[in-house]
């Protein structure tokens, strides 16, 4: 009997829960900071400014995390060095470029920076007659290629960005994080606890525990999914 009552304890205490959709992560979090009800001396929050929060958090885990990948086909141009990437990309991973099309093989490229370029290229990298294309390098939403192509090696889908993807934003009660991918369900509770954390810090509320349950989530989901990023391994909290 005894045991049965510390679990309701503990029960009672913590509630985690596999969040299925937007509206049940609102719900979890609300539980989480007692906002449950509306009284004089205590507003609830409003359904559109949680959403705005968890929206916020889990855009701000996937940049930490990386955990939706993708990869996209661009036509090359004769001559032309620079390229827009997919408005959606939070890093570039790797850049292939088509080297035969009649066997359809791709080549990867070097990642360079401009600096790099400067130094083993020569300062006039970018005036280097057009051929096969060597080496990338990305400045904020352009793809570079050096050299430009050469016209022999200007076809369409000639390159292919892989690359980590930013999440969209839930709109519908019934949308999921993380763009619904199915794997990722286990990793919810990562953004009720970002969420609930900073409720709390609104409110002058104890929100270490919760802030540290955040940070071994994004932890824990960064391990998974061995993407960490070494400028966001440890997520800065503004108090």
């Amino acid at each position: 009997m005894r045991k049965i009552l510390i679990v309701l304890c503990l029960m009672s205490a913590v509630r985690f829960v596999n969040a299925a959709n937007l509206g049940d992560i609102r719900n979890d979090i609300r539980f989480n900071i007692l906002d449950t009800t509306s009284t004089s001396h205590n507003t609830r929050y409003s359904d559109s400014f949680l959403n705005y929060r968890i929206n916020q958090a889990n855009k701000e885990i996937a940049r930490a995390c990386y955990p939706l990948y993708s990869s996209v086909l661009i036509g090359a141009v004769t001559g032309q060095q620079e390229y827009t990437i997919s408005t959606d990309t939070l890093k570039i991973d790797k850049v292939v470029f088509l080297i035969n099309t009649s066997t359809g093989s791709y080549r990867k490229l070097i990642q360079s920076t401009i600096q790099s370029l400067d130094n083993d290229k020569g300062i006039l990298w970018e005036a280097l007659p057009p051929g096969l294309p060597t080496n990338y390098y990305q400045k904020a939403n352009i793809l570079g290629l050096v050299p430009a192509p050469a016209s022999s090696y200007a076809n369409a889908n000639a390159i292919k960005v892989y690359y980590y993807r930013e999440v969209q934003d839930m709109v519908s009660d019934s949308d999921n994080p993380y763009n619904g991918i199915y794997v990722m369900q286990d990793y919810y509770t990562a953004i009720i606890y970002a969420v609930t954390w900073r409720c709390k810090h609104d409110k002058g509320s104890s929100w270490a525990d919760d802030y540290k349950l955040y940070s071994d989530y994004v932890a824990k989901m960064q391990a998974d999914l061995q993407t960490t990023r070494t400028d966001s391994s440890v997520i800065t909290v503004t108090k």
